[in-house]
């Protein structure tokens, strides 16, 4: 489910003595899950593509600048824009045309690009193969506790 029903689930499941970490998925990624569910979601994880507490240095000066410009904290959907625009405008060059399918080609060749996200490659399917985080709630804070296939 997403955080907002997620965190009622989680909340009445801590009422009737429910004490194992709730897992999820990038539907959980938002403030409001905490918010919402208070001290209930501590010790609960989910994956996500993207976390701005994510203290690598790509992702540091990502925050820093859409913050500088937008006022908030990017989401997972800023991330995962960015990063689309980021690859595309990498495979033009690459492709050195502006033929479609010269950047097509360009597009499936992409591999180990460093992205916000992560290191993207495309797989022969074109599939985006790309690392996955998995973030922890803690002390009502989201934090990244690993980060698999990197």
């Amino acid at each position: 489910g997403y955080y907002q029903e997620v965190a009622l689930i989680v909340k009445e499941g801590r009422q009737i003595g429910l004490t194992m970490p709730f897992l999820g998925c990038d539907g959980w990624a938002n403030q409001a899950l905490i918010a919402i569910g208070g001290k209930a979601m501590d010790g609960c994880y989910f994956t996500n593509h993207f976390s701005p507490e994510d203290r690598s240095p790509i992702v540091k000066e990502f925050v820093g600048k859409y913050r500088e410009k937008y006022g908030s904290v990017p989401d997972t959907f800023g991330a995962l824009g960015y990063d689309a625009a980021s690859i595309l405008c990498d495979a033009i060059k690459r492709a050195g045309s502006s033929d479609s399918q010269h950047i097509r080609d360009a597009l499936a060749k992409t591999a180990g690009f460093n992205g916000v996200t992560g290191l993207i490659s495309f797989d022969a399917n074109r599939n985006a193969a790309k690392p996955v985080l998995v973030i922890v709630v803690r002390d009502g804070k989201f934090e990244v506790a690993e980060r698999i296939a990197d």
